[in-house]
């Protein structure tokens, strides 16, 4: 069965979780192509990877046509006619938006050549992610939900994705079929012993709950006579980065509390190695990538009820804690002398690999589409 993946951006683009993730899903299957538009690749990317736009390429082992971006918007007059032309061509189309454009427009393509389509919506379904120019998008629900109503299956990361879709009237009935985001995890490094740093690695983002992170840290500073700092790795939008910055200068925490900006590659990989703990307090999150990169590099994760990782308490490898900054500040101290960090770290990287691997979840992934598919004759 030949797949197709159409995507807003790819990997090796820097845009965050999705583009990496659908990287993964395509590898992961037989006969997957990919086709993204160029956002986020710099001319330095695509140089040293050896991208072509416009034209097939091939990144370990994937078909991947990278098209063109017209002012880094994905859906350009490239990518349409290119689906115009190809699509037919796929036994299915896999969709990565519920409200992309590009999403919209290959939609349109599939019904009008008769071609089996799924949708992922990557949270975008859940409360605190409508809420965001919720006016407009209530009307695009309202119109887009009939076109995706001839989707064979919704493809969801968690059980409470899987809720938040259902509790859409329009959507009642469609098949859903959960599927992790997975990882090749060949090339991470060894888990690093010298775990120094409570760390922060994400989009800085208010539904990121930043605030609350630092004034929990600020009451784990005041209780530990010789604390961790607290790392911050990623960026965002300028005017939101300069007022968390003030509030942790107002703390007087400006020492104890650095930011890193963007970081990528091995650097990611270092980052995230030496973390006594991953702290993400998202108001929501539909999966969280970064949580199972920090377990697979052996750093227990600190998460709030609003991510879908309840798991990681059960598992003992991680706290699933309230939005209460004295229930955080004392996981703080918890993990900050906890004496036994080797073997959590052996433990924490053996279930992200046990439960996450490529091999394991596409393989069922690609077993449960194909049965999907068939039923849906």
């Amino acid at each position: 069965m030949k797949h197709l993946f159409v995507a807003r951006a790819i990997y090796p683009a820097e845009v965050g979780g999705p583009s990496n993730t659908i990287f993964q899903m395509a590898k992961g299957l037989p006969d997957a192509t990919i086709v993204s538009s160029d956002r986020g690749m710099s001319d330095a990317l695509k140089k040293k990877f050896g991208i072509k736009v416009n034209k097939s390429n091939h990144i370990e082992g994937v078909e991947m046509w990278v098209m063109k971006s017209l002012y880094q918007q994905p859906l350009s007059l490239y990518m349409a006619i290119w689906l115009y032309k190809n699509i037919k061509n796929y036994q299915v189309v896999h969709l990565s938006s519920f409200f992309a454009p590009l999403s919209v427009f290959a939609a349109i393509i599939c019904l009008l050549f008769n071609i089996k389509f799924t949708l992922a919506p990557r949270g975008e379904l859940y409360g605190p992610a409508l809420k965001i120019k919720s006016r407009m998008k209530r009307l695009l629900m309202y119109c887009y939900c009939s076109l995706y109503k001839a989707a064979s299956a919704f493809i969801v990361t968690s059980i409470e994705e899987e809720e938040s879709l259902k509790s859409i009237t329009k959507l009642k009935g469609k098949k859903i079929l959960i599927t992790p985001n997975s990882y090749d995890f060949t090339d991470f490094p060894v888990i690093d012993s010298n775990k120094d740093s409570f760390i922060f690695l994400g989009r800085i983002d208010p539904i990121k709950n930043l605030e609350l992170m630092v004034e929990a840290y600020a009451l784990y500073k005041n209780k530990t006579p010789t604390p961790a700092v607290l790392r911050i790795g990623g960026t965002g939008e300028y005017n939101y980065v300069k007022s968390l910055k003030q509030l942790v200068e107002r703390l007087g925490l400006s020492s104890n509390i650095i930011f890193h900006g963007h970081i990528t590659g091995n650097n990611k990989m270092n980052f995230l190695n030496r973390g006594i703990a991953l702290l993400l307090l998202s108001k929501s999150e539909n999966f969280g990538n970064v949580v199972v990169e920090a377990l697979a590099q052996g750093t227990p994760v600190i998460v709030s009820k609003g991510t879908p990782w309840k798991i990681v308490e059960e598992e003992n490898v991680g706290h699933y804690v309230n939005y209460d900054i004295d229930e955080i500040s004392n996981t703080l101290i918890e993990c900050y002398n906890f004496n036994n960090k080797q073997d959590l770290s052996i433990r924490c990287s053996a279930f992200a690999r046990r439960c996450f691997s490529s091999d394991k979840v596409m393989t069922q992934f690609n077993l449960n589409i194909n049965t999907l598919l068939k039923e849906d004759k």
